[in-house]
């Protein structure tokens, strides 16, 4: 994607577990009709190549050809959380930088978990969203495409995903084996 003269252009505004507490990253986050509307608000103002991730870790808006201040504006307008807020706690990424981030993010790199693959079908569904709005050109056709076609070689070619592959996975397996240890001590 090097050279590709849509790098430029392309920004994430997003809040994510490593600067914001689950309380605040919930102001922000979206249902699927909010994802929608927010696509659709973002597409009348100029923008393509809109994606949007929203998890329980991360609120994500990636886009082509609008500003930072126009993507925190309709995010918190839609989310319902506040615009002051928003701009004290979201990151900003431009260019190739936001590129490289949505591949960190789709290959479990950016995850409380390294490795948490769930991620990528997280990434999915916000691609299938984009493309049911019309959002998706062919810039990000081919990066969605190759970020998880990364994943893919991450967790085939790598060790990386041999342990646990989230948060809530390995809260269960924290909890199982503290019984098995306190049953042990027990005997």
């Amino acid at each position: 994607m090097q050279g590709n003269r849509h790098n430029d252009d392309f920004i994430v505004v997003g809040v994510s577990y490593k600067k914001t507490e689950t309380e605040t990253r919930g102001l922000y986050s979206l249902c699927d009709d909010s994802q929608k509307k927010l696509i659709h608000t973002l597409q009348n103002l100029g923008g393509e190549n809109i994606l949007v991730i929203s998890t329980c870790n991360r609120t994500e808006v990636y886009c082509e050809g609008l500003s930072t201040d126009s993507l925190q504006s309709t995010l918190s307008e839609i989310s319902g959380g506040p615009l002051d807020t928003l701009r004290e706690i979201a990151f900003v990424k431009e260019g190739l930088a936001a590129v490289k981030h949505l591949f960190s993010v789709g290959c479990g790199l950016d995850s409380q978990i390294i490795g948490d693959f769930e991620i990528i079908g997280q990434v999915k569904k916000a691609f299938a969203l984009a493309m049911e709005c019309n959002s998706s050109k062919a810039f990000l056709d081919r990066l969605v495409s190759l970020v998880i076609k990364a994943s893919k070689r991450i967790k085939s070619e790598t060790e990386l995903s041999s342990g646990a592959t989230s948060v809530a996975f390995s809260g269960v397996q924290y909890i199982i084996c503290l019984l098995y240890t306190s049953d042990a001590a027990d005997e």
